[in-house]
């Protein structure tokens, strides 16, 4: 608070004489006029349109000369307070005593929506002459219809008082520049004004000299005219790349004023919605650019007034527009898999990217083949892997990836589908399997039974199947096929004497709906049949019936089915010139043809060793034979043999 002194003679209007000496505090404020508040001096000259002001006017000169204490709210309000314990002398009028109650009058200067100011002043009083104790009536007189601008306040030395950022610069009487008169303000600092004083001597002495007496100038300075408010402003919003651009269409004005905007923006990229930027300045000036990036929301709305040279309408608001800025679409992510751990398989993918604001996302589709079909793109997802599981082994598992850049106001378009990328499983391959072998005997032949066996078990999602074949050295000499990829099974085969049957078994795991498999693991099962040992029957020694000259002398033996008789026959004979074909002198005896055995028959055939010289009546024969049983296509014969001799036999 700063204090002030001045000397200044009392005004012609005080008439009164003053009845009690105690100290007067006085403050003041005047009403702001744009932004600008003028206090100070003597009323000198009211020029305004109607009577009624000018009547206010002398109030609020009153108002100030009799208060006991002012209080400033701010620029536009000023509290006057008139309690008769704190003054010690009343200017009396010609009739009536003094104030025995408090009075209070509150001053406001307030502005309408058209741009023009009221002044009111609302006198309340107690019902006592404390101004703390009850109200007990309030009157209100209102003068509307005039700008501020018509206001200038100065004090009695034709200086200014103005405000800074709506508070006052106040009078200090302790600083006062070189050259300035008692009757003038200096200024020091920022605050609003309080003065205190008191009475240099008792009223009825003349000259009265008032110490911090104050009133107000009023001065209207221009003719004002407020103009008609312009049309509708209507603002459309556009797009300058990702920035937004908001631009008021022209408003109508009343000849001899002109149409003035100003705009704001707001812009979000987030579901929440975007805070409003203060107005631009007021000027002719009709788009407004909000640059936030892609996917961004942008607002705009605008006002706009008519201004002509001493004041302007009020301001009519617009519609709201909005655009949305586009998104661009990412670039096709790039997939890559590894496939390295068990049961499992990582998919991941790069190359994508968003502009600043938005984020990237991902939708991924996956196949598996048996049955061979897509499945429906994911919800999307900022996860740049995806782990499968691979168990089920012998399946091709395939991803594909597309990517989009989104705010929550705006989504690009998908990108292209990046390419498949596809992991087979393998399949393990199963334990080798194994073959068993029963064996039934019979008399002519045998019959052997090879089974598959499967050892272990195969994969998830595989099946061990059996490829069986078979060959032998008799009759197929190569491969020959009995089942392809089918459950374990028996086959039974006829194992004939001398005959060696080879049976295969292969096992592979097979995924019976993609049908790969895995490497397949044979064993194989080997029957080598034995040539049963020959049973012997006995000899036939018979001449031919036709020709009397030959004789037959048959060995029998039995032997199984696709075997016969094999061996050695020695033929002996007494009396038997080989030569001649008649006895010789000196050469009777027993001659061996041939000297040393030798074979006689083979595979299965059923004549003996036969003679065709000169058999006569009488001559005897002695034939001694070794046989075995043999098979004649697989060269394999019994282990052992049968030996007999005829003994002599005597031609007929």
């Amino acid at each position: 608070m700063k204090r002030l002194r001045k000397d200044i003679r009392g005004n012609a209007y005080l008439t009164a004489a003053a009845v009690i000496i105690t100290p007067i505090i006085i403050g003041v404020i005047g009403f702001a006029a744009l932004g600008m508040l003028r206090t100070g001096g003597n009323v000198i000259d009211v020029f305004f349109r109607n009577a009624q002001l000018s009547s206010m006017s002398e109030s609020f000169k009153q108002d100030v000369h009799n208060a006991t204490a002012i209080t400033a709210v701010d620029q536009t309000q000023l509290t006057t307070y008139d309690q008769p314990s704190a003054r010690d002398a009343y200017y009396l009028a010609p009739t009536g005593g003094a104030p025995t109650v408090c009075v209070k009058n509150v001053w406001s200067l307030t502005k309408a929506p058209d741009g023009s100011f009221t002044l009111q002043v609302a006198t309340s009083t107690f019902s006592t002459g404390s101004c703390t104790s009850t109200i007990v009536s309030t009157q209100t007189t209102q003068l509307t219809g005039f700008p501020s601008a018509s206001f200038a306040y100065q004090n009695a030395a034709g200086r200014t008082i103005t405000f800074t950022s709506g508070v006052a610069a106040a009078p200090d009487y302790t600083i006062q520049p070189a050259g300035v008169s008692t009757q003038d303000w200096g200024y020091s600092g920022i605050g609003f004004v309080t003065l205190t004083g008191t009475l240099n001597q008792p009223i009825g002495t003349s000259p009265v000299r008032v110490f911090g007496q104050t009133s107000m100038r009023a001065t209207q300075t221009t003719p004002y005219t407020i103009p008609p408010t312009p049309t509708v402003p209507v603002v459309t919003a556009s797009l300058n790349g990702s920035s937004g651009v908001g631009t008021v269409a022209a408003v109508t004005c009343q000849a001899g004023s002109t149409a003035q905007y100003h705009l704001r923006a707001s812009s979000t990229q987030t579901a929440t919605a975007g805070t409003w930027s203060a107005f631009s300045a007021w000027g002719t000036g009709t788009t407004l650019t909000a640059a936030l990036g892609e996917g961004a929301l942008y607002s705009f709305s605008a006002e706009a007034r008519c201004v002509n040279s001493s004041t302007s309408s009020a301001a009519v608001a617009s519609n709201v527009a909005t655009v949305t800025s586009p998104v661009t679409t990412p670039a096709t992510p790039t997939v890559t898999v590894n496939g390295s751990a068990p049961d499992a398989a990582v998919w991941s993918w790069t190359g994508a990217s968003c502009a600043s604001g938005a984020t990237l996302s991902y939708s991924v589709a996956q196949y598996r083949d048996g049955p061979a079909t897509w499945g429906a793109w994911s919800a999307t997802t900022t996860a740049a892997t995806l782990t499968r599981n691979t168990a089920q082994q012998g399946y091709d598992y395939q991803v594909k990836v597309r990517a989009i850049c989104a705010t929550s106001q705006a989504s690009s378009p998908w990108s292209a589908d990046s390419a498949a990328v596809s992991f087979i499983r393998a399949i393990d391959p199963p334990q080798a399997p194994t073959v068993t072998q029963s064996l039934s005997t019979g008399s002519s032949y045998n019959t052997v039974t090879f089974t598959d066996v499967a050892t272990g078990t195969c994969g998830p999602g595989t099946s061990m199947k059996f490829t069986d074949q078979y060959m032998d050295n008799a009759w197929t000499f190569s491969w020959f096929n009995k089942a392809t990829d089918a459950n374990a099974s028996a086959f039974t085969f006829y194992s004939y004497d001398g005959v060696k049957i080879t049976y295969q078994t292969s096992a592979a795991c097979i995924n019976l709906a993609t049908t790969r498999r895995s490497a397949s693991v044979a064993t194989n099962s080997v029957r080598d049949e034995p040539v049963q040992d020959p049973k012997w029957v006995g000899w036939t020694m018979v001449r031919d019936s036709t020709y009397a000259n030959i004789a037959y002398f048959t060995p029998a033996v039995t032997c199984r089915s696709f075997t016969g008789r094999y061996g050695n026959l020695v033929e002996a004979s007494w009396d038997f010139a080989w030569a001649s074909g008649q006895p010789r002198a000196g050469l009777t005896g027993w001659y061996v043809s041939p000297p040393a055995w030798r074979i006689s028959n083979t595979y299965n055939v059923s004549g003996g060793i036969n003679q065709s010289k000169n058999i006569w009546s009488g001559q005897r024969f002695e034939a001694n034979a070794q046989l075995w049983c043999y098979n004649s296509t697989t060269s394999a014969k019994s282990a052992n043999s049968v030996t007999n001799d005829s003994g002599i036999w005597t031609a007929p």
